[in-house]
């Protein structure tokens, strides 16, 4: 039987519409108090699933704790083995109630356990709270599959009872309904702020001058592919106007003078590829890639996207991210690396084409 305060708190969750930042802080605050003054804890604390390393690396960051400070941690040791009790919870969705099994004085100085949840036997190291002296730690799994914890460390030996277990799983599944629906209303958030920037940034593109194309290519690309890639679009000059790169000469920073005609353009073309050693071979420009990777994400949310056409050679290795929706343009070569033009320039009109009929 879970206490009312719980079933309570689980009723509220279940209605509220919205969980804003301030409201989870709120519910922080009650739980803190539950904690202490009900549970009666020597310490607390909440982990949630973060984002993963560069390696794709799981961490768990804090959400709430005793101390009131924020710690992020990755789940596994650099050797992939578990870093702790919490760790353990976690990776095999088990609850823990870990007391001493040796007759030590604290769980940091034993060096077996009994833990009386799941029956773990091949728990790791307890990883101590600064040397404090705790007799009983329990941890239960947040999510499933578990993403996150809640950890409590008392100061006495506690046996764990049927109730414990039914208002602990009670509490873990609460801090799991706020946090879902807390980023749920981030995420809404910041789609409609993604939104409006993106409206934002067309409101500079008058209805009654033409549209701008925004051309970038490396400064070592193929000069025959930009030169043939100039002419399709200068066919076109009636209807729009093509913004190079290597046409602004305006002063200040160039990388922000590049975004904002980005942002501005109704249409883009970039061609990615640039030779890579004299052996035929290419490779992708990490700057016309960034520009490209512009054009894609603004594409991708898919409200008032700009249209573009991505241009790469076929031997610069596998795209740099998702081109499957772009109809990615690979320049034409024949026998010994010689440009197609004529079938170049062919393709390229028909995809020019294509941009000014979808608009």
């Amino acid at each position: 039987m879970t206490t009312q305060f719980i079933r309570d708190l689980h009723q509220f969750a279940l209605a509220v519409d919205i969980v804003s930042t301030e409201l989870l802080q709120e519910v922080g605050k009650l739980l803190d108090d539950y904690f202490r003054k009900t549970l009666r804890t020597g310490t607390y604390e909440v982990r949630i699933e973060a984002p993963p390393g560069t390696d794709g690396e799981r961490f768990l960051a804090t959400l709430w704790s005793s101390d009131g400070k924020k710690y992020t941690a990755p789940l596994h040791k650099a050797d992939g083995s578990i870093r702790g009790h919490t760790s353990y919870a976690v990776q095999f969705d088990k609850p823990l109630w870990i007391t001493v099994a040796d007759g030590s004085e604290s769980l940091l100085q034993a060096t077996s356990y009994c833990e009386m949840w799941s029956g773990a036997d091949d728990l790791p190291a307890y990883r101590d709270w600064a040397g404090e002296p705790f007799l009983t730690s329990v941890i239960v799994p947040i999510g499933r599959p578990a993403s996150g914890f809640l950890n409590l460390e008392f100061e006495q030996h506690l046996d764990l009872c049927s109730g414990a277990k039914a208002e602990l799983l009670h509490v873990a599944k609460i801090i799991e309904i706020f946090c879902r629906s807390h980023d749920s209303h981030r995420a809404q958030l910041d789609n409609t702020h993604n939104a409006f920037q993106n409206l934002n940034a067309k409101i500079i593109q008058s209805p009654l001058l033409k549209p701008k194309l925004f051309l970038a290519f490396s400064s070592r690309a193929d000069a025959e592919v930009v030169g043939a890639v100039k002419t399709i679009l200068a066919e076109r000059s009636a209807d729009f106007d093509v913004v190079s790169w290597d046409e602004m000469h305006e002063s200040g920073n160039v990388n922000a003078q590049i975004a904002d005609a980005i942002s501005s353009a109704a249409f883009g073309v970039c061609y990615m590829s640039e030779p890579a050693g004299a052996n035929g071979r290419f490779q992708d420009n990490p700057n016309v890639v960034f520009e490209a990777g512009m054009f894609h994400a603004m594409n991708a949310a898919d409200v008032g996207g700009t249209l573009w056409v991505p241009i790469r050679e076929e031997c610069s290795g596998p795209p740099p991210f998702d081109f499957a929706a772009e109809r990615l343009l690979v320049v034409p070569r024949g026998k010994g690396g010689k440009l197609n033009k004529r079938a170049l320039t062919a393709n390229l009109r028909n995809r020019v084409n294509s941009l000014l009929e979808s608009r």
